[in-house]
């Protein structure tokens, strides 16, 4: 969940004379307040193979950028910092090495997140399918992470294991802002 918070709470009321329960949806968040947000961004990061030669998951020599989209809805209990919610990304590894697209649940708690996801790559021709785990340490609107993603290879009949780091650069908005009570404050 990007972004959502690290800015003082007066972000958000400021300028319209309202107070920052009273939201609109689909207001860009400057404070981590309790409710549901849809956080929307850009990913960009370098990746690596495992090589047929060598066991390591980041080969010397064997990295190369990654740029992609990615969208997720989390709920957020403000008084807590406790985050769950879901994400889908869509990524393109250059030169052309591959593309892929995962989706699954997230959690954290404060700036601290893990997403797992089922991930689906066409690389070279070919269609596969894995899984994604990711580690998240978010400030502000941008989240740095590292992932471990592996791709079952039906022509060599095994796990071709691979792992990314890099940035997020998400905004998030507003969808609904909860009460202490956990009612709705404003329905759309």
């Amino acid at each position: 969940m990007s972004g959502v918070g690290l800015v003082s709470s007066e972000g958000l009321a400021a300028g319209r004379g309202r107070r920052a329960s009273r939201a609109e949806p689909f207001q860009l968040a400057t404070a981590p307040l309790e409710g549901r947000y849809l956080s929307l961004g850009l990913n960009l990061g370098f990746g690596g193979d495992e090589s047929a030669d060598q066991h390591e998951i980041l080969p010397q020599g064997d990295t190369y950028p990654v740029v992609g989209l990615e969208a997720s809805m989390v709920k957020l209990r403000g008084r807590d910092f406790i985050w769950l919610g879901g994400y889908a990304d869509l990524v393109q590894s250059l030169p052309n090495r591959a593309t892929r697209i995962s989706l699954g649940p997230e959690v954290g708690w404060g700036p601290l997140g893990l997403d797992l996801g089922l991930l689906g790559e066409l690389r070279r021709g070919q269609l596969g399918g894995g899984f994604q785990v990711r580690g998240l340490l978010t400030i502000a609107y941008v989240t740095a992470y590292a992932s471990f993603h592996a791709v079952y290879e039906r022509g060599e009949r095994r796990l071709r294991e691979n792992a990314q780091v890099g940035l997020l650069l998400k905004l998030p908005f507003i969808m609904e802002l909860t009460g202490n009570d956990g009612t709705p404050s404003r329905r759309r």
